[in-house]
């Protein structure tokens, strides 16, 4: 894989959601294209129980790619950008800084609708 490809959390797919911001289109826009991890899928799934906006995002987002990491929540996520020079899509401030601390570049969602590099 190449780093034209970023990988979004759970987060970010549910308040994607939420917001009802068009976040494939939003990628593309930045000339990317929008995987996640098999983990954020299985958190999907487990949310769709008990949240409506996860389950809807787990059936919006059903049909992108989905790459495997290793590890449990968080390092999954930074497993799979790692091993496959992806770019991480989060606003999770924890997560991010985790990333940018291993070399992996981060888009957040800023004034609540346009995806931003995070520096």
């Amino acid at each position: 894989m190449s780093n034209n490809i970023a990988l979004a959390d759970t987060n970010i797919l549910i308040y994607s959601v939420r917001q009802k911001i068009d976040l494939i289109g939003e990628v593309k826009s930045l000339s990317f294209n929008l995987v996640t991890s098999t983990c954020v899928m299985e958190e999907l799934s487990k949310l769709s129980h008990r949240n409506a906006y996860a389950k809807i995002a787990k059936d919006v987002y059903s049909e992108i790619e989905v790459v495997h990491g290793e590890g449990l929540g968080d390092d999954c996520i930074l497993d799979a950008c790692s091993k496959n020079n992806l770019v991480l899509i989060s606003n999770d401030r924890i997560l991010c800084d985790r990333a940018m601390k291993k070399g992996i570049a981060v888009l957040n969602i800023e004034d609540g609708r346009k995806l931003t590099w995070r520096r």
